[in-house]
C-alpha cells in the first residue's frame, strides 16, 4: 500500500507539475475528475457478494481494548504524524512559490523526490536491519 501510493505521489507530481506548467491548473483538474468518476465506474460495476459468516478469532476480542492507553497514544501519534507531514509538505511548497518564486513543474519535482524517499526509505531501513520483511 505504501508503494503504491509513493509511485501515485511520483509520478503525479511530476505529471501535474509539467501540466500547470504547460496548460494551467484547469486540465488538472479535469483530469482529476476524470480519473475520480472512472473510479466510480469501476467500483459501481464491480459485482457485490455478501460475506459469507467466517469462523475464528477476531483481532480485537473487545472493542473496549481499543480505549487502553497504548492505543490512545498510537492513534494520537497517527493524527499528529498526518497533521505535520501533511502540513509540512503545503508549507514547503507555499514558501517555494512564494518565498523563491519557484514555478509549478519545480513543486511537482519536489513532490516527486518526497514520494521516492517515502518509497525507498522503509526498503532501505529493512536491508539496514539484514534482511527484506
Amino acid at each position: 500500500m505504501i508503494a503504491g501510493k509513493s509511485l501515485g505521489l511520483i509520478s503525479m507530481s511530476f505529471a501535474f507539475g509539467a501540466l500547470a506548467q504547460q496548460q494551467g491548473y484547469a486540465v488538472i483538474f479535469r483530469s482529476l475528475a476524470a480519473m475520480s468518476v472512472a473510479v466510480l465506474v469501476i467500483v459501481m460495476l464491480y459485482p457485490h457478494r455478501p460475506r459469507k459468516e467466517v469462523g475464528g478469532t477476531a483481532l480485537v476480542k473487545d472493542w473496549k481494548d481499543l480505549l487502553q492507553r497504548f492505543y490512545l497514544y498510537f492513534a494520537l501519534f497517527g493524527v499528529a504524524y498526518s497533521i505535520a507531514s501533511f502540513g509540512t509538505d503545503g508549507l514547503v511548497t507555499l514558501h517555494f512559490s512564494d518565498a523563491r518564486g519557484a514555478d509549478v513543474f519545480s513543486i511537482g519535482v519536489y513532490g516527486m523526490s518526497r514520494g521516492c524517499g517515502a518509497l525507498l526509505g522503509p526498503g532501505c531501513m529493512s536491508w539496514c536491519r539484514g534482511g527484506w520483511v
